[in-house]
């Protein structure tokens, strides 16, 4: 199923696998990556020709290096995840009002985010829980109610 032309990946720091900053676009063929690497370029093809306005998207060598070096380990921190999201389900299914996220059984997961749904008989209010939350260093990005 095709859902478009190019996917996007992020790997800023927050993420899973990260180079701090920066991210990457895959496309189909070579005509869509020459006019992508043109315009991450400044708009530059070769050294003087501008072709369009661009922009600097180049990942420098550092960042590059850095996730090569997150690459060897990208395996056991995806396991490492998938253990806490085990436990945090195990340990949120007797708290009523909390439902956690079910994962679909044709996806394959980094658990980069462990959503959680709160329900209208959970005892405090959303933005309550956001609040104890915080104050037990636990940052969450959204809280849903539904």
């Amino acid at each position: 199923m095709k859902h478009g032309d190019l996917s996007t990946m992020s790997f800023h720091a927050t993420k899973v696998f990260n180079t701090f900053e920066g991210g990457a676009i895959v496309c189909p063929d070579a005509k869509t990556k020459s006019r992508i690497d043109d315009l991450k370029n400044f708009g530059y093809n070769g050294e003087v020709t501008v072709v369009a306005p661009g922009i600097n998207a180049k990942m420098n060598e550092l960042q590059a290096a850095f996730g090569l070096l997150q690459l060897k380990h990208i395996d056991k921190a995806i396991d490492r995840r998938r253990e806490i999201d085990t436990q945090y389900r195990e340990q949120l299914s007797s708290v009523t009002g909390i439902s956690c996220a079910s994962l679909p059984a044709d996806t394959t997961y980094n658990y980069a985010y462990f959503p959680i749904l709160i329900e209208k008989d959970y005892p405090i209010s959303r933005d309550e829980l956001n609040d104890k939350l915080r104050r037990y260093g636990i940052f969450p990005d959204a809280i849903s109610t539904h």
